[in-house]
């Protein structure tokens, strides 16, 4: 619930005072008709619920602080946000972040890789004859790294 100052029109984010907890939801939304007397310091104040509008920014924009909008015709708030320009330091933090993402995803299929050759080390012992089938295998296992689309999309060689 947030505060209305019903002649101002004006909202603001503020706990319900200790003497209105347990009033519900309806009485707290219509204090200037249900508490008789108004007592003076709840005058033209009541707390109306909230309904979060829908925003969307595009990569380089950001939410910025809080914007409460009073709508009398549903007596509820509209929250939203001010919309602004990242700055060049969001930026290179959002590249930042998204190369750390990449190099994870890189290293953890590079981890995977590893383990799928060690699962076939024992083919390349000096006494075990590899077929050309399995040569070519652990070849594209080893260029993998270099594949189209590594390592967010691409796909892994199939064994024999």
């Amino acid at each position: 619930m947030i505060k209305v100052n019903t002649q101002t029109n004006t909202a603001s984010r503020e706990a319900i005072p200790a003497n209105l907890l347990g009033l519900t939801n309806h009485t707290l939304s219509n204090l200037q008709t249900e508490l008789n007397p108004v007592p003076a310091d709840l005058v033209n104040i009541e707390y109306w619920g909230e309904t979060l509008v829908d925003q969307s920014v595009t990569a380089t924009q950001k939410f910025g602080s809080e914007v409460l909008t009073v709508n009398t015709s549903t007596r509820s708030v509209d929250v939203s946000h001010s919309i602004l320009d990242k700055t060049a330091e969001d930026l290179a933090n959002d590249a930042a972040q998204a190369q750390a993402e990449v190099d994870e995803l890189a290293a953890n299929a590079r981890e995977e890789r590893d383990a799928l050759l060690a699962a076939t080390d024992f083919y390349a012992l000096s006494d075990v004859s590899m077929s050309e089938a399995m040569t070519t295998y652990r070849s594209d296992l080893r260029s993998v790294p270099t594949l189209s689309g590594f390592p967010n999309d691409f796909e892994w060689p199939t064994a024999p």
